[in-house]
């Protein structure tokens, strides 16, 4: 019998999924939640799960109403490109099916860098912005570069840095799978960005994420992969609208979220490259406007980060500049293609689906995220990142940073 399609759902481990909580735990309760779910003979859904309390990383698979365990291995690197390749390599080769989702589950300190102890340690200004992005250990260590800090944060026994997951270690993941990704599904903070998004296109057709910090309780219900089973037939596109859809049960806080096809990416990195060298071009006649623009725009929770499509719409109102209104406007069509469904909360009325980094000052404009895919193909926004963060109005003394 031929297999539809195969889910694999990776959870890094190490996160405050498992604490307890006041309805109980929110991992064992997901676990509870998929085994009530009648699954359809012909779709895998698959499960990775790194112990913290055994040491070992279990593979389980949802079959006939319960989860079983497949294999079990020796703990490994946690949150590692490796870990999650040789997982979708293992669920690939042993459970082929015609299409293949991914859904990425990590929450909490493992994915948001506000929860750790690095204040007291780190003297410097601390580069958040770098880290809130990344989640595998690789990255982090470069950025941060101590190792007096990397044993304090080992040392917390609800963080790690090997819990870590970033673009960059995600598209290494990604690219030794024979079959590219129908859905990919980041269940966590800060992901849904254009440079996210371009990292991973070739690998990936849809993602489904948010461009703002989520709340605690995962949005992937056990009820989501239930209509993957039943509706295995579904396009990639029309599934993950449904889940964008679903993730808002009545009574429920909205959660801001997005489908994505990124197949559409192309033309709006050429759009965002080609405004920023108007902007770049013209700083000091636009700069007094684009200071108050940014003050102005949809940003989330880490202020870094902001809605494009809200960018490009204050953009194109500016008076008197026929250029800049022609620009935006062809921004904001490109970055609507891409945008398959959105949602929003009333703490964000003006996401529309991609954002962007547009950082408030310099010290978080790492080398870290110019060598970003994006960066690469943005030359322009990165150029115009680095003169508007310098810019100096006249008759103005720009404080020491």
């Amino acid at each position: 019998m031929s297999v539809r399609q195969t889910l694999v759902i990776y959870i890094p481990g190490h996160n405050d999924l498992e604490r307890p909580e006041p309805r109980g735990n929110l991992l064992t309760s997901f676990i509870e939640e998929l085994e009530r779910i009648q699954t359809q003979e012909d779709v895998h859904i698959l499960i990775q799960l790194n112990s913290p309390q055994d040491g070992e990383v279990k593979r389980y698979r949802l079959s006939g109403g319960q989860v079983r365990c497949v294999q079990t291995l020796r703990e490994e690197q946690r949150g590692q490109a490796e870990s999650l390749g040789s997982l979708l390599w293992w669920g690939q080769e042993r459970y082929p099916a015609e299409r293949y989702l991914l859904v990425v589950w990590n929450h909490g300190n493992s994915w948001n860098i506000r929860g750790f102890p690095f204040k007291p340690l780190y003297r410097k200004p601390f580069p958040y912005a770098a880290v809130a992005r990344a989640m595998f250990s690789s990255t982090v260590k470069t950025i941060l570069g101590r190792r007096e800090l990397a044993e304090v944060v080992y040392a917390d026994p609800h963080v790690s840095l090997r819990d870590f997951l970033d673009a960059v270690e995600l598209k290494k993941a990604l690219e030794g799978l024979e079959t590219r990704l129908e859905i990919l599904s980041l269940d966590g903070c800060l992901v849904n960005l254009l440079e996210v998004a371009y990292q991973i296109k070739d690998a990936v057709h849809v993602l489904v994420g948010s461009e703002d910090v989520e709340p605690q309780k995962p949005w992937m219900q056990g009820k989501m992969f239930e209509k993957l089973s039943d509706q295995a037939d579904l396009p990639p596109e029309d599934l993950a609208k449904a889940w964008v859809e679903m993730a808002h049960p009545a009574g429920e806080p909205r959660k801001v979220l997005s489908a994505l096809n990124l197949d559409g990416l192309g033309p709006v990195t050429e759009s965002v490259d080609r405004l920023a060298l108007i902007l770049k071009t013209d700083l000091p006649s636009v700069y007094e406007i684009l200071s108050g623009i940014r003050k102005q725009v949809q940003a989330f929770s880490n202020p870094n980060y902001i809605d494009l499509q809200d960018l490009a719409v204050l953009l194109k109102d500016v008076k008197d500049r026929a250029d800049l209104k022609k620009e935006s406007e062809r921004l904001l069509a490109s970055a609507g293609v891409p945008v398959l469904k959105s949602s929003k909360t009333e703490g964000a009325p003006n996401a529309q689906g991609i954002g962007i980094f547009y950082p408030e000052n310099k010290r978080v404009l790492t080398p870290y995220y110019q060598k970003l895919d994006f960066a690469l193909a943005s030359s322009n926004w990165i150029s115009f990142l680095k003169a508007y963060l310098d810019f100096t109005p006249r008759g103005i003394r720009r404080a020491r940073i």
